[in-house]
């Protein structure tokens, strides 16, 4: 079966076809373009904050921890005075121990009140 389009008409529909399928790859394109630059960025930020969330957690647990073993290097430090105390220096052991237990007891108060 023949074409009754004259060849020139032809070619100009084949053009205009061409220009839309152009024109539709472009924007297609751009869309597509600017929906991963969104997604990039989003994803970014969410790292970012994840990243400082987790950095934040770390410092308030690592400044816990060190004042928690602070608190018992004292208490260490009392026990062994008092085990090493003579007979007249167990009363001031004793007191000397009272005092590193009730620092501790403060410092585990300040420790869980900072998390929450």
């Amino acid at each position: 079966m023949a074409s009754n389009i004259p060849p020139s008409e032809s070619s100009d529909f084949l053009k205009a076809v061409l220009q839309r399928f152009d024109t539709f790859e472009t924007k297609l394109v751009t869309r597509f373009d600017t929906f991963e630059t969104k997604l990039v960025t989003s994803f970014d930020t969410f790292e970012t904050k994840l990243v400082t969330s987790f950095d934040a957690l770390n410092t308030k647990l690592v400044t816990s921890f060190d004042a928690i073993n602070t608190k018992l290097d004292a208490l260490n430090t009392t026990m062994e005075v008092m085990l090493d105390a003579p007979g007249a220096d167990i009363h001031n052991g004793i007191q000397a121990l009272e005092n590193s237990q009730a620092n501790l007891n403060n410092s585990g108060d300040r420790a869980s009140s900072s998390q929450k």
